[in-house]
């Protein structure tokens, strides 16, 4: 495709679908060859019909801006003459090429017959590890100039430097990759796939020395390297001192000295050292603060474990450690810990290659893998940034090294004993304390607040009550699979191994009868339909603890059977697990056999074990099970478990560690630390508090208004196309009401109104939300986490409505932490997110006689005001920004 001319196109619409006689309003086109920008055009045009105002909102194109424009029927033949004789390209071509075309034999013109390519696809493939497809992120992430995103001048020619971006990266392939996913050939949009297809047939395949062949797979080679003994430095105790080794590499504040000194002096020279509790702050360098002073009392025989939530894993230490190596002139090392089978299995990906999937999504993901081995020196899925336990990722299950061996495990193993600094998540640490404890850490404890419920998780069940049905029909299906071979098949010409899985067909036909059993007296002993609570639609049936304990009391002969099963298939299994001598495709099917049994056993471990555990806690756990409006029981959600800590965390985490360096955005109000204490099971004579306040006066840039009367606000009465607002309520009727009186003035407002669930799921809501230009966004506190994760602006926020659902709360604490947590942390986040100045309205809160001005006063950071107003002035303060 050297000499080819790609034109790179980007179209405005007055709407999405082509069918409601939608029109184009702006045509862009970027010209590529050679991989060099040799020209554009552009044009806003007349669409004959008025513009409608989500789109002026999302754009920015008016009808007075194309009022003078020609129209499609005018420009028609200038675009196809552009557009002929060259290769079509956009980013998300099954829009802009179709959209064209229609647009064309609306006029009576012939469609244009041209090759058309996805440069959306081809970053999802060539840039697997990217978080985001989406132009504007692509654009921000390589570096691309892209000023004005929604404008198709300014989106075209960012596609167009996507495009040569692609180009490179495709030719640096190696030929055997190329050649696999052809063979593969995963369904591409248009003519995307003769990307691969030209480039296999025009690439020179050199040697890379970078790569080598393991498995008929081109991989990333792994170089490893010796571990260097850290310098016995002395500690820069002094500001003097900070201040000349900082000097150029990071900033310097007397705070921070003061931060970095407590948690130094705190492990080297008290005799007993004490648990530490840090509240993060936006204006110091959070990370540098704790690594720092304990970069230098590690040494060569300890280590620093960060725990963090499973979100944030990835979040990046790399550069504050590079910054501690310049300063301390060191060697620190940091290795981000998953579970085993979070790695790729080389010998597993080699043979699921060759069973073809009926899933095109599975298809696509296997040459997305292909890509990816090419360079990952980990192995590591997460990289792929794809969601690990969605159900419609199942491949990545399959291919998992359950084994705990292998190519990249061996890496991880090699690069733990090197490291000084392991990040793993809360759950990591959970279910792996004894083998983290071995190094004797310091350990630290980010997003605190929610360590006590990712602990609490451990110790709860949400499942389908047919759950365990349908696991025991997956693994069986692969016993008696017909569309392809089954393991009798695989197994056929051996007697041994044959009778091994009949063994294995007869075992599972037992814990399936024992299963049906237990379901069936489930249902009529436990579930008391005239008893149901309607919420929602949703019949609750709360289960009494005694009846439960009672229920498991008389299957116990049951359950233990079933877990003597499990443990009896387990051992025939390995057996067939370790057979060599079978063919590739064959290995494919024992290795998803292998994989769907331990998810079956995994289950039976982490809910039905478990309850049987817990039940035996008659008064600190909760069970309920949810029916649908059928009231069919097989398809009810069981859940519950304990409800609080009461003494776990030092049974499963303090036994094993102590002097824990707790962090967290909001861990604490002024002068009451009894609710972090209690939840982190911590007491005030062992615990050091980290003082780490701003000394911005940020009262100068935010607002935070207060309506203390009863009667509230009406929105309607306030400016809310002040940048992107987010309106918070907690139930979905109440999201469902703002959005009902919102929309009826819809023409009043620049912003574009997106509310939660009604314009879609959140992932929708938030895409929606980052491609216009002003939203008024209505949802509940997750929604709002969810777009602090993303780091969207956000400069107003409205607290609206709150009700709370007691289930799992402590009962002497009941919602009160919850909601006070709820409005601390989203303050906090708003300032994060706002960058320049914010305001925060708390307007009709149910429980705000009951909290009080004062413990509202409490929530908000020192260098915050609280304003409690009457409503006539804080409309007047709202509206005047």
């Amino acid at each position: 495709m050297s000499s080819t001319i790609f034109s790179v196109v980007d179209i405005e619409t007055t709407g999405t679908s082509q069918s409601n006689n939608n029109r184009i309003i702006q045509f862009s086109c970027t010209f590529v060859k050679n991989k060099t920008i040799i020209g554009s055009f552009n044009s806003f045009i007349n669409p004959e019909m008025e513009i409608p105002d989500d789109i002026t909102k999302l754009t920015g194109i008016t009808n007075e801006l194309v009022k003078n424009a020609p129209t499609f029927e005018e420009i028609a033949n200038k675009i196809y003459s552009l557009l002929s004789n060259t290769i079509f390209v956009a980013h998300n071509v099954n829009f802009d090429f179709p959209f064209i075309n229609s647009e064309l034999s609306r006029i009576d013109i012939d469609k244009l017959e041209i090759m058309a390519i996805d440069t959306v696809t081809l970053s999802q493939l060539l840039l697997p590890t990217e978080k985001s497809y989406r132009l504007i992120d692509l654009s921000k992430n390589l570096n691309i100039l892209h000023k004005h995103p929604h404008s198709s001048s300014s989106d075209a020619l960012a596609t167009a430097k996507l495009l040569i971006i692609l180009l490179n990266q495709i030719e640096k392939m190696p030929k055997k990759t190329i050649k696999k996913i052809i063979k593969i050939n995963p369904a591409l949009p248009m003519d995307t796939m003769d990307v691969f297809k030209n480039a296999y047939n025009n690439i020179i395949d050199k040697d890379n020395d970078k790569l080598i062949d393991i498995n008929t797979l081109k991989i990333r080679k792994i170089q490893y390297k010796n571990s260097q003994k850290l310098k016995d430095n002395i500690y820069p105790s002094s500001k003097d001192k900070k201040k000349h080794l900082f000097g150029g590499i990071n900033n310097f504040s007397d705070e921070q000295n003061k931060l970095m000194n407590s948690i130094y002096n705190n492990y080297k020279f008290s005799k007993q050292s004490k648990n530490l509790l840090m509240e993060t702050n936006d204006e110091l360098d959070d990370d540098f603060s704790y690594l720092f002073p304990l970069s230098y009392l590690i040494g060569n025989n300890k280590k620093i474990v960060v725990s963090v939530h499973k979100h944030k894993l990835h979040g990046d230490l790399s550069k504050v450690i590079n910054k501690i190596n310049k300063i301390s002139q060191n060697n620190l090392k940091k290795i981000v810990l998953h579970s085993s089978d979070d790695y790729i299995d080389l010998n597993k990906f080699r043979d699921a290659l060759s069973v073809v999937s009926g899933s095109k999504r599975t298809e696509f993901l296997k040459c997305k893998i292909l890509i990816w081995l090419t360079f990952t020196k980990t192995g590591d899925l997460h990289e792929l940034n794809v969601d690990m336990n969605n159900e419609q990722n199942s491949f990545l299950k399959i291919i998992g090294n359950i084994n705990n061996k292998g190519y990249y495990i061996n890496k991880l193993k090699s690069d733990l004993k090197n490291s000084n600094i392991i990040v793993i998540s809360h759950e990591f640490l959970f279910n792996n304390i004894k083998s983290i404890a071995k190094y004797h850490p310091y350990l630290i404890v980010k997003d605190a607040n929610q360590f006590n419920e990712q602990l609490l998780r451990h110790y709860r069940v949400n499942f389908q009550i047919n759950q365990n049905k349908i696991l025991i029909h997956h693994v069986q299906y692969l016993l008696y699979q017909t569309h392809n071979k089954n393991l009798y098949d695989v197994f056929n010409n051996s007697t041994k191994n044959h009778y091994i899985v009949k063994q294995i067909d007869d075992l599972l036909k037992s814990y399936e009868k024992l299963t049906a059993r237990i379901q069936e007296s489930f249902s009529k002993k436990l579930i008391k339909k005239d008893k149901l609570i309607n919420k929602d639609n949703i019949y609750i049936n709360q289960i009494d603890n005694s009846d439960l304990y009672n229920f498991f009391n008389n299957h116990k002969i049951d359950i233990q059977n079933q877990h003597s099963i499990l443990n009896k298939i387990n051992v025939l299994r390995k057996k067939l697990i370790s057979v060599s001598e079978i063919q590739i495709e064959d290995k494919a099917i024992l290795n998803d056999f292998n994989d769907h049994f331990i998810e079956l056993e995994k289950f039976f471990n982490n809910n039905i074990t478990l309850i049987a555990k817990l039940i035996q806690n008659n008064n600190n756990v909760i069970f309920e099970n949810d029916l649908n409006i059928d009231k069919n029981v097989d398809n009810s959600l069981f859940r519950g478990g304990l409800i609080n800590n009461k003494n776990l965390l030092n049974q499963i985490i303090y036994k094993y560690i102590s002097n824990i360096l707790f962090m967290d955005d909001s861990l604490y109000t002024r002068g009451n630390l009894s609710p972090i204490l209690n939840k982190l099971e911590l007491e005030t004579k062992n615990t050091l508090i980290l003082n780490n306040r701003g000394s911005n006066d940020l009262s100068k840039d935010y607002k935070v208004l207060l309506n203390g009367k009863k009667d509230k606000i009406d929105l309607d009465k306030l400016n809310l196309d002040q940048e992107n607002v987010f309106i918070m309520a907690n139930t979905q009727s109440s999201i469902n009401d703002i959005y009902k009186n919102l929309i009826e003035n819809d023409c009043k407002y620049k912003s574009v109104i997106l509310s939660q669930k009604i314009n879609g799921n959140k992932e929708k809501i938030i895409k929606k939300f980052t491609n216009s230009k002003k939203s008024i966004i209505i949802g509940n506190y997750d929604l709002f986490l969810s777009i602090r994760d993303i780091s969207e602006r956000i400069n107003c926020l409205i607290f609206e409505s709150f009700k709370f659902n007691n289930l799992y709360l402590d009962s002497e604490n009941k919602n009160l932490p919850i909601f006070k947590l709820m409005i601390k942390n989203s303050i906090k986040h708003l300032i994060e997110l706002s960058n320049v100045k914010g305001t925060i309205l708390l307007n009709n809160i149910n429980y705000i006689n009951d909290i009080g001005v004062k413990d509202i006063r409490e929530l908000l950071p020192n260098n915050l005001k609280l304003k409690v107003l009457s409503i006539d002035k804080i409309i007047k303060q709202f509206n005047n920004n």
